[in-house]
Order: structure tokens, then sequence, then C-alpha cells
């Protein structure tokens, strides 16, 4: 895989910015108006692919403000909702699916088939 040039501080630049996101990005205060955010586990969040994953995605949730959007998982929205089956479907699709390989161990392996050494 090419390297994209993609990272969090890139992300960081391009994402849209509301007044309805967790401060510093918006205007809500985690003291004052408290509430969960796509990080704990909102069923509307869908993760960007790969390493950018864990942080980084796509809100599809029709009645937020950021429906559509870049999002970095402490935004957060009024209209997060609980993903109750969540950890039942992370189980099932590991049990499902082997782990991912590292780029290390997709170079190695790459190397190893092309006769390459090592570097």
């Amino acid at each position: 895989m090419p390297w994209s040039g993609i990272t969090h501080q890139h992300l960081l630049t391009l994402m849209i910015r509301l007044p309805t996101d967790f401060e510093p990005y918006g205007e809500r205060n985690r003291d004052d108006q408290f509430g969960p955010d796509c990080s704990c586990g909102c069923k509307w969040f869908a993760p960007l692919e790969g390493e950018l994953s864990t942080n980084w995605g796509v809100c599809t949730n029709p009645k937020s403000p950021r429906v559509g959007l870049l999002t970095f998982e402490h935004q957060g929205c009024w209209q997060f909702e609980d993903d109750p089956e969540l950890e039942a479907r992370i189980e099932e699709y590991r049990a499902n699916n082997p782990p991912r390989l590292t780029r290390e161990e997709l170079l190695r392996r790459w190397q190893e088939k092309r006769g390459t050494p090592g570097s």
C-alpha cells in the first residue's frame, strides 16, 4: 500500500468544526454539557480504515449535525446512541476474520516472495 501522507494532524486541519462539538473543536463544554462522544461506542460512528480507525470516522446518524462529516472521535454530538451489540459484533468479527498483518509483516512476506533480502 503506497504511503498516502494522511496523518492525524492532516485530518485535524480538514475536519469541519461545529458549535455543537465538544471544546476545543466546538463550543460545547464537557463540564457543563457532559455527554458521551463517538469514542464511547456510538452505533453511528463508521471508523476509517487502517491506523486512523482508532480515532477517525464518519458520522452516519441522520439526526446528527455531523452526518456525513469526517469526525474525530472526541468531537461528540447530542445524538449519540449506544450500540449494545458492539462488543458481540467485534468478537464475532475477530472470530471469523484472521488478524490483519502489520506493515512490517506484509513487507517481509513481499520481499521473501520476490527474493529480496530484508533491509
